[in-house]
C-alpha cells in the first residue's frame, strides 16, 4: 500500500486504478481512504454505478465566478489548504461529454481525481495501479479465507468457480459463498 501512497503522491493525486471487471479496483480505492483522510481536508467518493445514473452531480461541474464548483468552495470553507480529493468509482460509465466536463472540473476546481475503471483513459491522469487477478493469486485468497473452516472447498471447485466467471474474482468468490451456504 505505501507503494501505491508514494506513486499517488508523485503525481499530485490524480491517476487511475484499472483492471477487469471482479479484480479488486473498488477494494484497493476503498483501502485508499483512511490515508488520503489524513492528507486532505475532504475526500469525496462518487460511485458511478451506485447513483443509478451515470452523470455526476451539477454541484460538483458548475462553476462560480471563482472558477470552481459551489460544492468545492463549500468543502474548501471547512479547512484551511490541505484540499480535497475526489474518488471515481467506475468512469468509464459515464457518457463523453461527462468524462470531458470531469476532466475540466479536475483541472479547474479539483486537480485531486483518483478513479477507477476498466482501461487507461487520458481524462483522469496516469495509471499508478493493475489490478490483473490470475488463478494463482485466486487460489491463494481462497485457501486463506477458508483458514479454520471444517470442510473447506476443494481445490477442483475453486477452479471451476475461477475458470466458469473467465477470472473475474467477485463473481467466482460470490459462486463459492453460495456453495458453501447451501451446505447449511
Amino acid at each position: 500500500m505505501s507503494s501505491l501512497v508514494a506513486r499517488l503522491d508523485a503525481v499530485g493525486w490524480r491517476g487511475q486504478i484499472v483492471g477487469p471487471h471482479g479484480s479488486g479496483k473498488s477494494t484497493l480505492l476503498a483501502s485508499l481512504l483512511p490515508e488520503a483522510r489524513v492528507r486532505f481536508e475532504a475526500v469525496e467518493w462518487w460511485n458511478v454505478r451506485s447513483r443509478g445514473s451515470h452523470w455526476l452531480p451539477a454541484k460538483w461541474l458548475l462553476e462560480n465566478d471563482q472558477g470552481q464548483s459551489p460544492e468545492v468552495a463549500r468543502l474548501r470553507k471547512r479547512g484551511a489548504g490541505a484540499g480535497i480529493v475526489f474518488f471515481v468509482e467506475g468512469w468509464e460509465l459515464m457518457p463523453f461529454w461527462q468524462r470531458w466536463a470531469s476532466r475540466l472540473f479536475g483541472t479547474l476546481s479539483c486537480p485531486r481525481v483518483v478513479a477507477t475503471g476498466h482501461k487507461h483513459s487520458p481524462w483522469f491522469g496516469p495509471v499508478v495501479y493493475e489490478t490483473w487477478p490470475d488463478e494463482a493469486r485466486f487460489l491463494a485468497v481462497c485457501h486463506h479465507l477458508q483458514r479454520g473452516m471444517e470442510d473447506p472447498l476443494a481445490e477442483s471447485e475453486l477452479i471451476e468457480s475461477w475458470r466458469q466467471h473467465h477470472g473475474n474474482a467477485r463473481e467466482a468468490l460470490l459462486a463459492l459463498y453460495d456453495v458453501i451456504q447451501s451446505r447449511d
